[in-house]
Parts: C-alpha cells; structure tokens; sequence
C-alpha cells in the first residue's frame, strides 16, 4: 500500500505544490477580505477578495509565486509528452502549442497578481482573460494528447476536467453578459453576477483539479542538473583557476 509520502515521489512535488499553495492564496484573500468586511462573504469574485490591501499585497505576492511554479510545471510536462510520443508529428504539433498557451495563462496570472481590479481594471481584465481562456485551452489540449499517452480512465477523467473549466468559463462570461446589458431589473442582475462568480470559482477548482492528475506522471521522474565548461570558454576557465590562492 502507497505511503502518504509517496505523493512526493520524483518530481510530483511539483504539480501538488502547485495546487496547495494557489489554494492557500485564494484562501488567505477571501478570508482577509471577509473578515475585515471588504467584500460580501457570500460567493464574491476572487478578484474581489483581493481588491484592498493587505489583501491585495498577499495575494499579489502568493499567485506570483503559484504563477511561477505552473509554468515550471507545464515545461516539465512539456518534456515529459514530447519523451512519450516519440516524434509523432500530430502529438508534437498540440504538446508546443498547449504548451505556448500555458505560457500565456501563467503570464495573465502574473497580470492579475500585480494589476488588482480597483487600480488598473483594464488590464486586470485583460490578465484574467488570458489566465482563464488560456487555462481553458491548455486543459483541453493536454485531455487530448492523454489519449495518446495516458492510461484510457485518466484520458477520461482528463476530458471530463477539461469540460468541466469550458462550461464554467462559458457560463461565467454569459453570466455577465447578460447582467452588464441589462440593468433594468436589479435582482436579476445580482443573481446573475453572484452566478457568474461562481462559475469563476468553479473554472479555479477545474484548473487545480486538473494540475492533480500530473501528480502521477510526475512520479517517475527524477531532476538532474550537470555544469559543464563549453571549449570555446576554456581560456577563461584557465584564468579564473590562476586567480584561486595556491
């Protein structure tokens, strides 16, 4: 029977830091903002819940960090498809380019870190635009190539991840869509905003969820990092090692 410990096998530390620490962040916003009353505690945007400071300046600095750490996440999956197809063509085609869109996500998340939506809204949209649409794309393309390389149940459980963020991201911008267009009715309106933040938190937990399933992947793989002087730098190499006291 498998360890606790053996979550942390190889390199699966890495997708499972990924999940803990983003889920720590949203946490830590959402209860800050609700306890000092800067947001309605009841489904409010994750944007909102780090709209104020200090808020905004923990969430800034903790999504960067989870930002990171996706990407360097992605590059390891990155590498690990590009081993497993074995130069197939179609299988190399989608893994860069659901790799580039991964870039992009994690680069939006950036922006939503540092741009909170009360100073710069534009380009907080902007960046969640990117985060979001980009998630949504990279989770749908990486269900695809697992039919190709993954066992056929985490092909589906990845399929079924991947529906689930582009229904929450579809529902989310419908959802306000309809409420920015018609202010008429102001119930209405609110109901559709708090549906639209839900779905917003819903596409946040399809993201992690999906970030899980590396976890086995990751398993069998091991970092190595070798340091070695090119010829063309030898005669520096030469001159630092007669600096070096005798």
């Amino acid at each position: 029977m498998p360890s606790f410990w053996s979550f942390t096998e190889g390199a699966s530390a890495m997708p499972l830091f990924v999940v803990c620490w983003t889920t720590a962040t949203f946490g830590t916003s959402y209860l800050t903002a609700a306890l000092r009353g800067d947001v309605d505690p009841i489904l409010p945007y994750i944007s909102d819940t780090a709209g104020r400071p200090p808020e905004s300046c923990v969430f800034g600095l903790m999504l960067s960090i989870s930002a990171l750490a996706a990407a360097l996440t992605m590059f390891v999956r990155y590498r690990l498809v590009a081993y497993a197809t074995c130069g197939r063509s179609y299988a190399i085609f989608v893994n860069r380019t659901g790799f580039a869109i991964g870039l992009i996500s994690c680069l939006g998340l950036l922006v939503v870190a540092n741009f909170q939506n009360t100073t710069e809204f534009k380009v907080h949209m902007t960046g969640a635009g990117l985060a979001f649409a980009g998630g949504a794309l990279y989770s749908t393309l990486h269900a695809l190539l697992s039919w190709c390389t993954e066992p056929r149940g985490l092909a589906c459980a990845r399929t079924a991840l991947s529906v689930w963020s582009l229904a929450s991201g579809v529902t989310m911008v419908v959802a306000v869509c309809l409420a920015t267009w018609d202010l008429t009715y102001k119930y209405q309106t609110k109901t559709l905003l708090r549906v639209s933040a839900a779905a917003e938190w819903s596409l946040g937990v399809s993201f992690l969820t999906f970030f899980l399933t590396f976890i086995r992947d990751f398993q069998g793989m091991r970092f190595r990092v070798i340091a070695e002087q090119s010829p063309e730098h030898q005669g520096l190499l030469d001159e630092r090692r007669q600096l070096l006291p005798q």
